[in-house]
């Protein structure tokens, strides 16, 4: 490389000196050769430079040639991890190639465990280690160890009709452990009379106070009591045991209906009024409910009396309880004159106090606002004749029977 640098700079030299005496001329070329090798990642070529005009080309090219090898060195590195590659990157010094190296993972150097908690009976416990190049912890379940029980030992006996039970105790964590022991059953002694006057027979268990009873066949008494139904139990005959007493009841009768008697209760002013059935049992019940009756209210009394200016109150009390009303009295003591319509002043009533002469008007009905005439006659009476108004006693006259009436 440094050869041909070299070569470079003396043709460049050659070409300085005689440039000057040939720039005008038609140049006949004087070459000098000027030969480089291939290497590991360049071209090999003779380079042919005239010494006069500085004019050069190539030739004699030769590819390449990597059997020849790059010359490499370190540029830059990086160590593995635990958990990382590394790495190595060369450079060829020649032709600039480059290369790069891996390197594995170291993995995890890891000390003894150290159990964290220990495992029980059901529970697993942890163990942990340690990584002494990068202080990765890593954890492992410790399997429970399960229960370690001693033996089977009664716990309490069965009787005969309630199971008993076995236990064992677990050594490590004190857990008790049952199983059922059946019940034994009854141990039954042979039927035996327990007195002449009996008809049954009884066997008794050993080992507990049960026993059973068995009656043999009864010999009734010729004669039966039959009890006849009422409302609240059934009828049936009943036999009765010459030799224990002993009584059987059969041929049931159904209850028979309740029967009622009827109080009715009138309603009042304040209560309901109902019916009660009642049978001789004494089962009851009420129905038949009638509406609170009203008020049997008596006069009304003057309880104060009004004036022009302040109102007054009357009362009123139920003779049957002590239910009451009160209603004011207006201050006038008004007195009402009725104005009947005509056609033309409308009808009205005027309410005028007695004691201070305060009036006000109810009932307006108003006018027609003009009389209705019938057919005009001659009235000997005025000399005139007359149009009498339909609707009120008013009436017009003229001197003709055609024309000149008012009729407004």
């Amino acid at each position: 490389m440094k050869n041909r640098i070299l070569m470079v700079l003396l043709v460049l030299l050659i070409l300085a000196t005689f440039v000057l005496a040939s720039c005008e001329k038609e140049c006949k070329h004087q070459f000098i050769q000027n030969e480089i090798e291939p290497t590991c990642g360049e071209q090999g070529y003779i380079e042919n430079i005239c010494l006069i005009c500085g004019y050069m080309y190539q030739d004699n090219i030769k590819p390449a040639d990597p059997s020849l090898g790059h010359s490499l060195a370190l540029e830059n590195s990086q160590l593995p991890t635990c958990l990382n590659e590394g790495w190595e990157k060369y450079i060829c010094t020649e032709c600039g190639y480059t290369e790069t190296k891996y390197l594995e993972a170291l993995g995890h150097s890891y000390g003894s465990w150290n159990v964290d908690f220990d495992a029980t009976c059901l529970e697993t416990g942890l163990k942990v280690r340690v990584c002494a190049t990068c202080g990765n912890e890593q954890t492992s379940e410790i399997a429970a160890k399960g229960h370690s029980f001693g033996q089977w030992e009664e716990a309490q006996a069965p009787t005969c009709t309630q199971e008993g039970y076995d236990a064992r105790t677990c050594r490590s964590c004190g857990l008790v452990e049952t199983r059922a022991i059946s019940a034994t059953g009854h141990n039954m002694s042979a039927w035996y009379h327990p007195n002449n006057y009996s008809c049954d027979m009884r066997t008794d268990c050993s080992r507990c106070n049960y026993y059973e009873i068995k009656s043999e066949q009864h010999r009734w008494y010729p004669e039966t009591i039959i009890n006849a139904p009422t409302c609240t139990e059934e009828g049936f005959t009943t036999d009765v045991c010459m030799i224990c007493n002993h009584v059987e009841k059969h041929d049931y009768v159904d209850i028979i209906p309740h029967s009622y008697a009827a109080v009715v209760t009138a309603p009042t002013c304040t209560e309901q009024g109902y019916t009660t059935y009642t049978c001789a049992c004494g089962d009851t019940y009420v129905d038949d409910y009638v509406d609170i009756a009203p008020h049997n209210m008596g006069a009304w009394e003057m309880v104060t009396d009004s004036t022009c200016t302040e109102k007054g109150e009357e009362k009123r009390t139920c003779l049957d309880c002590d239910y009451f009303e009160t209603r004011p009295i207006d201050e006038h003591h008004y007195e009402a004159t009725v104005k009947p319509m005509t056609c033309v002043s409308d009808g009205v009533t005027i309410h005028t106090c007695k004691d201070c002469g305060d009036t006000y008007y109810t009932d307006i009905i108003q006018c027609r606002g003009h009389h209705e005439y019938g057919y005009a006659y001659y009235d000997y009476d005025s000399d005139f004749y007359r149009k009498d108004c339909y609707y009120c006693d008013h009436y017009i006259v003229n001197d003709n029977y055609y024309y000149g009436w008012d009729e407004e």
